[in-house]
């Protein structure tokens, strides 16, 4: 589901509380026995890291917004079992399977375009969790989040950064590792001058995907680089926000860049689903 990408937008800029009180009960239903959530709500289909955090995510956002703990309070059960389900489906806590960033510009069209799972090593998923934890006041629980978050960190360090502060695949975990503090002590500076150094060589435009671009802006704040989240955000040539805007896109943008274009209108509909316009700017 998309929906934990552009809840915090949605909050902000519109009174969506009655809409997502409804629809995680719905979503929730949806949840198998194991704790798995679906890629798509109320019908189903398929499960994968990223897509199903829309459990965990949503509810923790719905508390950002409205300062109003009921749905975390409603669906901390299943919360907690969507990350007991990706431990049963991971090893040393990296997912078998996910859909990496998502329409990753770089990568479109190769064969591993969709290989890439550092999206799911349980970070922000957790995150919500271990913060929901904090939030309701469940110290029975808060010690074992604790070790896990721990346990994630090492995860991370150990598949995806090198000793220099590298991550593997670059930009797309850069903003991941930095914004959600996975990158180990010593390391986040070098790690925050690579992703400038990345955002540099492509002349300042986007090349995350989907799923990881709504990290990148707040990121590049974090590091205190906010000339070049507004650089990015004005920007009006493929690959950007503006892009799509100069394109026709008004309400709605669609998962790949070039979902729609003036000289020809809507590209591929089985690959470009129609999300609102806020969807990619702020998580």
């Amino acid at each position: 589901m998309a929906t934990q990408v552009f809840i915090r937008t949605a909050a902000y800029n519109m009174d969506v509380g009655p809409f997502f009180t409804a629809w995680m009960k719905t979503f929730n239903d949806s949840q198998t026995s194991d704790g798995a959530y679906p890629n798509v709500s109320p019908k189903g289909w398929g499960v994968s890291p990223a897509w199903g955090d829309a459990g965990v995510i949503c509810p923790f956002m719905f508390y950002w917004a409205y300062g109003d703990t009921k749905l975390i309070r409603e669906h901390y059960d299943g919360m907690c079992a969507w990350i007991d389900y990706l431990k049963t489906r991971s090893t040393d806590l990296i997912p078998a399977c996910g859909r990496g960033s998502w329409h990753v510009v770089e990568l479109r069209g190769r064969p591993d375009a969709e290989g890439r799972d550092f999206d799911g090593v349980l970070r922000l998923e957790h995150a919500a969790v271990e913060r929901a934890v904090e939030i309701i006041g469940k110290p029975e629980d808060a010690e074992r989040y604790r070790a896990l978050a721990a346990e994630i960190k090492s995860a991370f360090a150990r598949e995806f950064i090198s000793e220099d502060g590298r991550i593997h695949g670059d930009a797309d975990l850069l903003s991941d590792g930095v914004v959600v503090g996975l990158v180990p002590s010593g390391l986040p500076e070098a790690a925050a001058d690579r992703l400038v150094e990345l955002i540099e060589e492509r002349d300042y435009h986007l090349s995350t995907g989907f799923l990881g671009v709504n990290l990148l802006l707040p990121t590049l704040t974090d590091i205190g680089r906010l000339d070049l989240a507004y650089r990015l955000l004005q920007n009006t040539t493929y690959p950007s926000w503006g892009y799509s805007i100069v394109n026709g896109a008004t309400t709605t943008v669609g998962s790949d860049g070039t979902a729609i274009q003036k000289e020809h209108g809507f590209s591929d509909a089985g690959m470009n689903s129609i999300q609102p316009l806020c969807v990619r700017f702020v998580w």
